[in-house]
Formats: structure tokens, sequence, C-alpha cells
């Protein structure tokens, strides 16, 4: 009778990072985008907890478009900062979709049925 050899099992540390994470790439990046453009959105918990905290320690964009629009009566300083914060938030949006997605959905089959 003859013996076939088999191959040697992967250790659980190669079938992490040869497997594991590799799937776990969209999830990631899709995190990090959100996490990002929800930490760009932050008002309330901030608001709330400090009002900015002791000399604009925890101010964030729009504690500060708050502070200078609404408090301060600087209207158009207000929409000139959510302006910005918009453009931000674009620029890291088109990046997202131009870098990220396209590595996410590089392999798929999508073709135009013509």
């Amino acid at each position: 009778m003859a013996r076939t050899q088999s191959a040697p099992a992967a250790t659980p540390w190669q079938v992490t990072r040869a497997i594991t994470l590799p799937l776990l790439g969209p999830t990631v990046r899709i995190w990090i985008f959100l996490s990002v453009i929800g930490s760009l959105q932050l008002f309330d918990l901030v608001w709330i907890m400090t009002l900015g905290g002791p000399a604009n320690a925890s101010s964030t964009m729009l504690t500060y478009q708050y502070t200078n629009g609404v408090q301060r009566t600087e209207f158009g300083y207000g929409a000139t900062v959510s302006v910005v914060l918009f453009v931000i938030s674009l620029v890291f949006a088109l990046a997202y979709q131009r870098y990220a997605l396209r590595r996410d959905t590089a392999g798929a089959v999508t073709r135009a049925v013509t």
C-alpha cells in the first residue's frame, strides 16, 4: 500500500495572518471611515460634558462652530466653518471611495449587460 503524505497543518498565527485578517480588511476600512466621519460630527457629548473644556481642551469643530456662529452671533463665520467641515468630509469620503472601495471591489464581477 502506498502511503500519501499530507501537507503540514497551518499554525493558528498563519491562519490569522493569511485568512482572517485579509477577510476582515473591508470591514475594518468601513469602520475607520465611519469613525472618522463620526468624529468630525461630534458635538453633543462634548458640549454636554465640558462645553468645550477648560481652555478649549476638548473643543471639536462643531463646538467651535456653535461658539463662534451662535453664541457670538457671527453667523457668517459659523457658516464658513460648516462649509470647511463639509469640504474636509467630502475630500475624505472621495479619497476613501477612490482607494478603499476600488480595492474592495477589485475582484468582483461587475460588468454591464449590453
